[in-house]
This record gives structure tokens, C-alpha cells and sequence, in this order.
């Protein structure tokens, strides 16, 4: 992801002294991520990336809807790392739910956390124990017995109504990418995933829970764009944020993986795909072929046109 350039103090004494790291990581995620997810730590942090650990360190958010360009570390921020911060930091959450569209993409972000948090000796001796359990719901969780948490990985396919761990309900709810393009499709489509988070997902959580959804712009009336009217319409509260690779000034979102827009054209021709370089990139929403009417061929008059 991106490279570090901390304090050197700070580092230095952070691996010298247990209680000085476990103070620093357990108030911040920024730190958590960059010493014990080190791993993923390849560029420069982006400015963007910073603003996403403050978000999710900043708990007068309670939803947060999320989406950026394809590579840019927001899934290992926010379904990765954070899910165990939020646990093991100054939050202390007690059921982090993580919703994926499939049952076999919750099975592997379940495998790819269980892997994480057992090949990370430094975070298990200085943070767990931690393990692994199948709930009666069917969802694979972990489970940090010594602060009575719990994290679950379920699917869109999944009924999580009256989803419980001990007497806490879900308290921090994460999906990623619970739709897709054929799910999209149509009007009954994209309802259904609307009326699923609004009907059983937030219900499933309690008054403080927090909701965060990360995704793409896959339609026009998609869930992500249907929470962005939402919040505009005064309907929910919450923040929605939006970042591409480039700006409408192509100005580079990242610049420490993408120094300059060579970098960014030599992306672009690996990809080799001009709609889903659109879509995936710079987040514009793309029509499907088999769209009949576009929006923009809509037009609005207060008066008949002669």
C-alpha cells in the first residue's frame, strides 16, 4: 500500500517498549495499520488514505459510505485492519458483522483474517489470543475471547436477523462490495440490495452501530448512490466520500504508486479495457449496453417546448 515515514523516535521506541506500543496502536489506527500490517506498507501514504484512518478513528461518523479507485487500499483498511482495531483499540466493539455478496467471498475474507491474525506473531503476543468458531447462523467468526468480541463474516445470501454475540447485537457493521454489475441490472435488483440493508442489516444492529459500506458507482441508482441521495436528502446521517485516481484537474490521488501520468497510462494499457477503466478508476458510472434510455438523454422543462 503505502510507505511510512514516521518518527523515528516514536518507532524506535515503540518497539522497544510494550506499553508505549500498545498505548500508541490502541489510540490510533493509523498506527496500529502501519506496525502491525507493515506488510502491506509498499508507497507513501496518500493524503486520501490518511483521511480514511481518520474517518474510521473519528466515532462521531456513524455511517460511512465509501468508494475509490480499484487498488487503493481501502478494502485492507476498512474490512481488513480495521474490523481488528475497532475490537483491539480505544473503540472496544464487541461484534463486527462483515457482509460480502457471496457466501464464498465471506468464507475467504474470513480465511484471509484468520491467516492475518495467525501468521502475526507480534500482534498475537502483544494483542490476542484469538479463534476461530462456526456460529449457529452458519457464518465463520473469530473470536478474541479475552475481550469478549467477536468478528463475523456473512453473505447477502444469509439471514442475519437476531444475529447476536452473547447480549451484544452487531455494534460495527462493514460491507464490501455487496453488489455487482448483474445485481445492478435491473430496478427489482438493485431494490432488493437496497431494501436488504435498510430492512434486516441496519435493524440487526442497535442504536450506536456503526454502518460503513464500501463499493463502486455501478449505476446510477445503485446502493451507494442511492445512500449519497439519502444523506443529501436529509434522509440519514452520514458522510459520503468519493476518490478517484484522478480529479477533474488529473491531479493524482496517489502519487507515491503513480508518481506521474505515465505511471497512470502504463495502468490504463495494462488494463486494457477503456469501460472498466472508467468504472474502476476514475469511478464514473458506465451504462450497460443493454440500457435502453440514458439519463442524460433526459431532459426537464417548466413549460412544454415549442
Amino acid at each position: 500500500m503505502n510507505r511510512l515515514n514516521p518518527q523515528p523516535n516514536i518507532v524506535d521506541r515503540m518497539f522497544r517498549d510494550i506499553k508505549v506500543r500498545r498505548a500508541i496502536v490502541q489510540q490510533s489506527h493509523y498506527w496500529f495499520f502501519n506496525f502491525y500490517f507493515h506488510h502491506y506498507v509498499t508507497y507513501k501514504t496518500a493524503p486520501f488514505q490518511r483521511e480514511i484512518f481518520a474517518y474510521t478513528e473519528n466515532t462521531d461518523i456513524q455511517n460511512l459510505f465509501l468508494v475509490a479507485f480499484r487498488g487503493s487500499g481501502k478494502s485492507t483498511i476498512l474490512t481488513m485492519s480495521y474490523p481488528i482495531w475497532a475490537i483491539l483499540g480505544k473503540q472496544q466493539k464487541k461484534f463486527v458483522l462483515i457482509l460480502c455478496q457471496t457466501r464464498s467471498q465471506a468464507k475467504q475474507h474470513m480465511m484471509n483474517l484468520k491467516r492475518e491474525l495467525e501468521g502475526n506473531i507480534l500482534l498475537q503476543n502483544d494483542l490476542g489470543p484469538f479463534q476461530e468458531e462456526n456460529d449457529e447462523w452458519g457464518s465463520s467468526s473469530l473470536v478474541f475471547s479475552r475481550l469478549n468480541a467477536r468478528i463475523t463474516a456473512a453473505s447477502t445470501e444469509q439471514s442475519i436477523r437476531g444475529l447476536r454475540h452473547n447480549q451484544h447485537r452487531p455494534d460495527l457493521i462493514i460491507g464490501d462490495d455487496v453488489e455487482d454489475i448483474a445485481s445492478t441490472k435491473t430496478h427489482e435488483g438493485r431494490q432488493k440490495t437496497y431494501q436488504w440493508l435498510t430492512g434486516e442489516v441496519i435493524p440487526a444492529g442497535d442504536l450506536h452501530t456503526r454502518l460503513i459500506i464500501v463499493g463502486n458507482l455501478l449505476h446510477e441508482d445503485s446502493l451507494l448512490m442511492h445512500l449519497k441521495r439519502d444523506i443529501e436528502e436529509g434522509q440519514t446521517n452520514g458522510i459520503f466520500k468519493q476518490y478517484p485516481l484522478l480529479d477533474t484537474k488529473n491531479n493524482i490521488a496517489w502519487p507515491g504508486k503513480y508518481p506521474s501520468m505515465t505511471d497512470v497510462e502504463a495502468e490504463k494499457k495494462k488494463l486494457g479495457n477503456e469501460i472498466a477503466w472508467q468504472r474502476e478508476f476514475l469511478l464514473h458510472i458506465v451504462p450497460s449496453e443493454e440500457q435502453v434510455i440514458h439519463p442524460e438523454w433526459i431532459h426537464y422543462y417548466d413549460t412544454l417546448p415549442e
